[in-house]
């Protein structure tokens, strides 16, 4: 038995993945910081792009626009644009440690929170925002992040 890693070419140990809502490809983010794309008919690497210094924390396909999200352990998260050919094509970088809440009472942890080395990505099923994870154990939500 063969795992995806090895089946695949990707080379790396996968730590997070997503598929694209056509079911088919796999983008799957490495411990080495490369966004791999995986077609899954023939299994096999059809892009791979290094996208972070560090290990890919989270991978997310937004449902209805071809796009997918990387987010690194540096706190970056980085958004590419994939064509048919599963070509990716960078779109900018977020810097998560550079976001604030709109609402200060989002600042705050919460009353007997504690904090996670969790990650998370997301994107909003029907409008163009992101959903983002903060130190304080809440989300928020980036409006810029698909304009």
């Amino acid at each position: 038995m063969h795992t995806f890693t090895e089946a695949s070419g990707v080379g790396s140990k996968i730590n997070a993945f997503a598929v694209d809502p056509a079911e088919r490809r796999v983008f799957a983010g490495t411990l080495q910081g490369e966004l791999v794309v995986v077609d899954v008919e023939s299994f096999h690497v059809v892009h791979r792009v290094l996208v972070a210094a560090g290990q890919i924390e989270g991978v997310a396909v937004h449902p209805s626009l071809p796009i997918v999200g990387v987010f690194s352990a540096d706190n970056m998260i980085t958004l590419w644009r994939y064509d048919d050919s599963s070509n990716l094509t960078h779109m900018f970088d977020i810097a998560t440690r550079q976001i604030r809440a709109e609402n200060p009472e989002l600042e705050r942890p919460l009353d007997g929170a504690t904090f996670s080395s969790s990650y998370a990505l997301a994107f909003h099923p029907t409008e163009r925002p992101c959903w983002l994870p903060m130190s304080s154990g809440r989300i928020a939500m980036s409006q810029a992040a698909l304009r």
